[in-house]
């Protein structure tokens, strides 16, 4: 399915929330806002964090089981209402982490391309991208697609490889979650797994990813290391 005879091409597929950006303000504004219709109160931004990663439905039903709600009926509701709102809020207070733009760059020096995978809805993911990154910097951007399943199921890993022409073994996933481990590593690909997300170090490191990174500093040095090491 992939070629490895012609000049290796890699690629560097990020995930996107807690990884490039810190979306959790959006997130907190969009979540508080559907609980406010429903007339449930609000919850802080810190169980909010807990329950992103799994895409939309996971993180309505979590939010929904905190706040005692079983029944399905409201919980599709809430789903309703989040996706219609989520758009309008989708790029409040969103910054990208201290140093990934000039990562960014450095990754893309070196002849990588770029590309995103989240499990953000689809129709908001550009939007998002656009209001923090230059134009044309990603060369594949995917989110949330009805009938495709989420990470860590690697299809969509698979689809973006495809498009760009690239080895998954010459290729790394980066992401701040299990589930960007377990994507890259059902993918092929090397798993660069960040610090500075929405999740624990202790959950990273009993994955075991490739790397563990403190800083974007950290992606870059590995990054080039891979590709001077003889294979």
């Amino acid at each position: 399915m992939f070629s490895s005879k012609r000049q290796k091409v890699r690629a560097a597929i990020f995930d996107l929330d807690g990884t490039l950006l810190n979306t959790l303000p959006s997130l907190v504004k969009a979540c508080n806002e559907t609980l406010a219709r429903l007339g449930l109160p609000s919850i802080d931004s810190l169980m909010i964090e807990t329950f992103l990663g799994g895409g939309l439905r996971v993180l309505i039903e979590r939010m929904m089981a905190v706040s005692g709600v079983k029944d399905r009926s409201m919980i599709d509701q809430a789903y309703r209402i989040f996706a219609e709102i989520y758009p309008s809020f989708s790029s409040y207070q969103v910054r990208p982490f201290e140093g990934i733009p000039a990562m960014l760059d450095e990754v893309a020096s070196m002849g990588l391309k770029l590309a995103v995978l989240t499990n953000k809805i689809d129709k908001v993911t550009p939007d998002v991208i656009a209001s923090s990154f230059p134009p044309g910097l990603f060369s594949a951007v995917r989110g949330a697609r009805r009938f495709v399943p989420l990470k860590p199921d690697p299809t969509s890993a698979f689809s973006i490889l495809r498009k760009l022409k690239a080895n998954p073994a010459d290729s790394f996933f980066i992401g701040d979650s299990d589930i960007d481990i377990l994507t890259g590593r059902a993918a092929g690909m090397q798993t660069i797994a960040v610090t500075w997300g929405f999740r624990p170090r202790q959950e990273l490191e009993a994955l075991a990813p490739d790397l563990l990174a403190e800083t974007p500093d950290e992606i870059v040095d590995y990054i080039r290391r891979m590709l001077t090491t003889p294979s």
